[in-house]
């Protein structure tokens, strides 16, 4: 799906928050999100302009579906933004106020996402507990590596080791 397609969708939606709400900044579309976390993300860059980025395969997988669902609550972020910059909670009173009037549904899709979870490496390390394993992330391991930090046994105090 081309960038023209996602402005043709997000169109009607950017009229409603010019009209109702006086918006008229800028919005930019990339489509470069990828991973399990986000679906969207509203990145404001400068006093009029934002950026609006989607997830690659859920907007493959899902088309005009997707784009129905994410762009009014992105474009929702936008709006509120410019009316109360900082003072307000992300997903608070305004900002639902607003998307409800972009929407006439309330969605609440759970999109799956393509990408598999990465299953983490845990590392066996050791104290002067007998019979006590600690299993370490990869994360906290290179950082024990690194000696940029040192991690305890919350029974025994003794500076964990591995195995």
């Amino acid at each position: 799906m081309q960038i023209k397609q996602v402005r043709k969708v997000f169109e009607p939606y950017f009229l409603k928050a010019k009209e109702l709400y006086g918006f008229n900044s800028n919005i930019d579309f990339k489509i470069d999100l990828k991973g399990y976390s986000t679906i969207g993300q509203c990145i404001w860059r400068d006093k009029k302009n934002f950026t609006i980025r989607l997830h690659l395969l859920l907007l493959e997988k899902y088309g005009d579906s997707y784009l129905h669902d994410v762009l009014p609550h992105e474009l929702a972020h936008a709006v509120v933004y410019c009316l109360y910059k900082n003072r307000v909670k992300a997903h608070g009173k305004e900002w639902k106020r607003i998307l409800k009037s972009f929407t006439l549904v309330d969605s609440k899709v759970k999109y799956e996402v393509l990408q598999k979870i990465r299953e983490s490496k845990r590392y066996r390390y050791g104290c002067k507990c007998k019979d006590k394993v600690h299993f370490i992330s990869t994360i906290l391991h290179n950082k024990i590596e690194k000696k940029s930090a040192t991690y305890l046994c919350k029974v025994c105090k003794d500076t964990i080791c591995l195995i």
